[in-house]
């Protein structure tokens, strides 16, 4: 630097300043806070490290297309209610599959950054839900998104009761599938030091590896609500497996495993930092599985079967986030049943069988999700509508108030009094509010310091959707 040099003849660094248009930049870490690039979530901002990977062909626009997923999603999604509420089912629907083909098909099938774990999450068989295929089909595909899509949008054309079905399916394929996997695609890839060239060397990391990094953390935070993240603050709600007073856990830790990763130049600590997220992500999703799982059963005891179909969609689409890693982690294991289990409750071509007793699919969920992926109780939760179910001992408390089921629970397992049951309740109770409350006032504030339109859209999203 100039300063540091004979050449400055004495001017040092408080004698020079800091150029007030670059207050942001720290050329000793080489940081770049710049708040035109900041992304705004719920448990904190993070700033892409802009100066590091400028020199990057293509690495910056990378960035800001992912940065745009949720944007993109949201829009989508406007439309098709919008199709829905006109009872349409013609060429419109055509618009969904082109948006994928332009927009989301480069963060997976088409995309050549391919980490050495592609494969496994994205290329494997699920059940066909094509208009004139048989309950239990199958099918094997090298583009299984593309081909969800399109059957998804065949469905959709083909009679309007399947609308609701279709939109599910297609929004959770774009948000979710593509988000997740194109996320854990390049986070692998950043952390990934056996790779040619090498991404992690004497301590350093090349440019490419924090492009990765940055990139894989906007898909993931997005716009904060139709965005992996936003997921995971659902599913915190429901779940009550929430952090600070407005945050899920798995959404705080993911944040703070993000810019963890950003500073750290060891790739075997980058690795450790990688599986964090997987983890997280992983538990964010088997939440998602087991409320539809839950869903299902209670529809099958309760009798309405013209609610299968929405419950089958939306689980069977959200399923598929995670159906590669079932199947491959739970081979050779005591859940090696648990993909073809999954992939019967969610065929979509096929009315839902009960189980040995009510909630019998509901438990399994859990059980294997939990066995599979090794989630402890505390990191998954609890779903809140099934809290009058116990799967230990296989049954369905049907009391008047959820501190008598509390009572009934504990006086049959802990011998806890009813006024020690009823305090329980109380703060259980008052600790879900507060929870709830947080979500929907932070995410308000949180898109009042937004620049982005659509905001009246999104606070809508947030309040009817937690």
């Amino acid at each position: 630097m100039f300063v540091d040099t004979i050449s400055s003849h004495g001017v040092g660094h408080s004698d020079l300043g800091t150029y007030k248009g670059a207050a942001h930049v720290n050329c000793d870490l080489k940081t770049n806070d710049d708040p035109d690039h900041e992304i705004k979530s719920l448990a904190g901002s993070y700033y892409p490290s802009y100066l590091a990977y400028s020199s990057v062909s293509g690495a910056v626009a990378k960035y800001e297309e992912a940065l745009a997923l949720g944007r993109n999603v949201a829009h989508v999604v406007t439309e098709m209610d919008s199709w829905i509420q006109h009872q349409k089912t013609d060429s419109s629907w055509d618009d969904i599959t082109q948006d994928f083909t332009d927009d989301y098909k480069s963060w997976t099938e088409t995309s050549t950054a391919q980490s050495n774990e592609w494969t496994s999450m994205t290329t494997y068989e699920f059940t066909d839900v094509a208009v004139n295929s048989q309950a239990g089909s199958k099918t094997a595909s090298q583009t299984p998104l593309s081909d969800y899509l399109n059957a998804a949008v065949t469905l959709a054309k083909t009679d309007a009761t399947y609308h609701e079905s279709a939109k599910e399916m297609i929004e959770k394929t774009m948000l979710d599938a593509v988000g997740f996997h194109g996320a854990l695609n390049l986070l692998n890839r950043a952390q990934d030091d056996a790779s040619s060239p090498p991404r992690c060397v004497n301590g350093q990391r090349l440019p490419q590896q924090s492009a990765d990094w940055d990139t894989a953390a906007a898909l993931i935070i997005g716009d904060g609500y139709h965005s992996v993240l936003g997921r995971a603050q659902k599913r915190g709600v429901e779940f009550d497996t929430m952090g600070t007073a407005h945050t899920a856990k798995t959404y705080e830790k993911i944040v703070k495993y993000l810019r963890f990763g950003q500073e750290e130049k060891n790739c075997d600590k980058l690795h450790d930092i990688y599986e964090g997220i997987e983890k997280q992500l992983r538990i964010v999703y088997s939440q998602c599985v087991v409320k539809y799982a839950y869903k299902i059963d209670a529809a099958i005891k309760a009798g309405t079967a013209s609610t299968y179909g929405d419950d089958q969609s939306e689980g069977q689409a959200l399923y598929r986030v995670i159906a590669g890693d079932v199947k491959r982690k739970g081979t050779n294991t005591a859940y090696a049943d648990a993909y073809q289990f999954f992939d019967t409750l969610f065929d979509v071509r096929a009315t839902p069988s009960r189980g040995s007793w009510d909630f019998a699919n509901y438990c399994k969920a859990i059980e294997n999700l939990k066995g599979i992926f090794s989630i402890s109780d505390s990191d998954f939760g609890h779903y809140h509508k099934a809290y009058h179910v116990h799967c230990e001992s296989k049954k369905v408390y049907d009391s008047s108030s959820y501190a008598a089921l509390v009572h009934e629970v504990y006086s049959t397992q802990a011998g806890m009094s009813k006024t020690e049951t009823r305090t329980a309740e109380a703060l259980a109770a008052l600790s879900f509010v507060i929870a709830v409350a947080g979500v929907v006032v932070g995410s308000i504030a949180l898109h009042k310091v937004r620049k982005t339109g659509a905001t009246a859209f999104k606070n809508s999203y947030v309040v009817h959707n937690v």
